[in-house]
């Protein structure tokens, strides 16, 4: 018998029951190839957070070696504007010497402020050490609350 468990009121049944859903997958991770199960499970819950959440409420989160840093990227101008801002703070604490993984010509035109360049660069090293980011939605609690 499973425990009853309360559902927050900014959660609809259909995600309520996706995330049963999910939360049941956990159980066959041990038995098949977990690391496939778990991309799954992550990539169902950000779809059901970006279902669920307000997109006003869009945030760009870097985890870092030297503070953390939290951008507001609800609409392409400052997505664009955050991740010039990460790119820069990055390269001033040297995470771009001596890459290999990227072109010095790609690294010059994101110096000189090309959006697609910085967020290329961002996007395939966003798993190094110190570089680590990620866009997420902030939960808007008085629309829980009504």
């Amino acid at each position: 018998m499973k425990p009853e468990t309360k559902t927050p009121p900014h959660l609809t049944p259909e995600t309520t029951k996706l995330l049963q859903d999910t939360i049941d997958l956990l159980g066959g991770i041990l038995f098949h190839n977990w690391r496939e199960t778990a991309k799954g499970i992550v990539q169902r819950a950000r779809d059901l957070l970006e279902k669920d959440a307000d997109t006003d409420a869009k945030i760009l989160i870097y985890h870092g070696k030297h503070g953390d840093g939290i951008y507001l990227a609800n609409t392409p101008e400052r997505l664009a504007a955050a991740q010039k801002e990460l790119f820069t703070r990055l390269d001033e604490m040297g995470c771009y010497w001596g890459c290999h993984d990227n072109s010095t010509e790609m690294l010059t035109e994101a110096r000189e402020g090309d959006p697609k360049a910085i967020a290329h660069i961002l996007e395939t090293r966003c798993h190094h050490e110190y570089e680590e980011w990620e866009l997420t939605y902030a939960i808007d609690a008085t629309k829980s609350q009504s």
